[in-house]
């Protein structure tokens, strides 16, 4: 029997004890038996900074879990959202899943997939994408590899009730952005295309010039408990409840 892809995103983790870090942890027990390949598309956690040889406690049980399932054969794939930076530095290395800063081309049973978190798509917001872009350099990177974790952990708090202010002011833009971005996708050959950061699940299929299209708006595990499942054939949209 053919197992499952699970995509899901905006989980937003921050304390080691809190509601959607362990509901996550006991959707990932459920699916273990019957999951081919995980895929996180961003904001898995509230904010993640990588170190080589630090790791923040609050995250220790789902990164456990993670080391688990990856020793159950299930294949892990990670992007980054914008509240993440360096995630090859454990998710890689240590870890050795697919780690992919922006976004994913990949083929799944004959269908052209694109994966991504979505915030680089977001247009209503230029302080974003200056920010992103002085973040997410060599040069940052190597003065925050040198400075204290807890620095950047409160620095981060800040920041990231600013980012949800943000969206939640500009959702219908975000959304207008990516129709325009599937668009332009679907007519370079994708096939599948899977978004996050919105916070707005629906999945809509298309029909264009005979062949059919399928767009993914993954919606979050933060409110919602939503994940998508592609069983090779179909997607559907789900929530989890069991905590």
């Amino acid at each position: 029997m053919p197992k499952d892809h699970i995509f899901l995103s905006d989980v937003h983790i921050q304390k080691i004890d809190e509601e959607n870090h362990l509901s996550l942890i006991s959707f990932l027990d459920s699916i273990k038996k019957t999951t081919h390949s995980l895929y996180i598309l961003g904001d898995l956690f509230d904010f993640w900074y990588g170190y080589r040889s630090v790791v923040y406690y609050e995250y220790i049980p789902i990164l456990n879990k993670f080391l688990e399932l990856k020793n159950a054969g299930i294949n892990l794939y990670f992007l980054e959202g914008n509240h993440e930076f360096r995630f090859d530095l454990f998710f890689g290395n240590v870890l050795k899943a697919n780690v992919n800063p922006r976004y994913l081309n990949i083929d799944i049973n004959n269908k052209k997939f694109f994966l991504a978190h979505g915030d680089s798509i977001d247009t209503i917001d230029l302080g974003h994408k200056v920010l992103n872009f002085f973040i997410k350099n060599p040069l940052v990177y190597m003065v925050v590899g040198l400075s204290h974790p807890g620095f950047w952990w409160k620095i981060a708090g800040i920041v990231s009730k600013f980012s949800r202010n943000r969206l939640d002011n500009g959702n219908q833009k975000l959304i207008e952005a990516y129709e325009r971005f599937a668009e332009k996708k679907f007519s370079e050959g994708s096939d599948v295309i899977i978004l996050g950061h919105s916070h707005d699940p629906k999945i809509q299929n298309k029909n264009i010039n005979g062949r059919e299209k399928v767009l993914v708006y993954l919606g979050d595990w933060l409110t919602e408990r939503s994940y998508v499942k592609y069983d090779g054939t179909s997607f559907e949209l789900c929530n989890f409840n069991k905590l």
